[in-house]
């Protein structure tokens, strides 16, 4: 079993290094012996956490960006952001461990503290507090790569929700969107 801190750790020097780095890089800067940084990589890897190009015979560990996350932080001119605000729908864009990256308008709606949601599990910030989601379809399904349909009862103050993942150029899931309808 993995320790979390070490893991935590690995994972944020990995994030800091955008260029990617090499086991033996993570095991100098954090202090861990290059046999244990090499079997949490591997680890960490087969959870879809990070990924690894072979450069030589060294392979450099990175942590992939999600297409439709990149294309939200650099749309300057705010096309897509514009369109998925006024769709009539509500859209709620995860990453890969559920948490939060973007909302649009509908949905801040029923948020009082946008900032403070964003990087939160959705489940934490958009469902009812009473209904914690342990069995939630959206983790459960994430991983087969269909699109479905979320039961009424996760959803506070919407009808329905469908929920589709989103995926990278190797077809591996990067992401939900879900898109939302509000009760009238």
């Amino acid at each position: 079993m993995l320790n979390n801190n070490t893991t935590d750790k690995i994972l944020n020097f990995i994030k800091s290094n955008n260029m990617g780095c090499s086991s033996s890089e993570i095991s100098k800067k954090l202090k861990i012996n290059r046999v244990t940084i090499t079997k949490y990589l591997s680890v960490l890897n087969s959870q879809g956490l990070i990924k690894y190009k072979d450069i030589g015979m060294a392979k450099s560990w990175y942590i992939e960006k999600s297409p439709i996350l990149e294309i939200l932080k650099n749309d300057s001119r705010n096309n897509l952001k514009d369109m998925l605000n006024f769709m009539g729908k509500g859209v709620v864009i995860l990453d890969k461990e559920l948490k939060i990256v973007w909302i649009n308008k509908l949905v801040q709606e029923d948020v009082k503290d946008i900032e403070k949601i964003k990087g939160d599990y959705c489940y934490k910030a958009l469902r009812d507090n009473d209904h914690i989601c342990e069995n939630c379809d959206i983790a459960n399904n994430m991983n087969k790569g269909k699109t479905y349909k979320v039961p009424n009862e996760c959803i506070k103050n919407f009808k329905s929700m469908i929920a589709s993942p989103i995926f990278n150029q190797d077809k591996d899931i990067v992401g939900v969107i879900e898109i939302l309808d509000r009760v009238e």
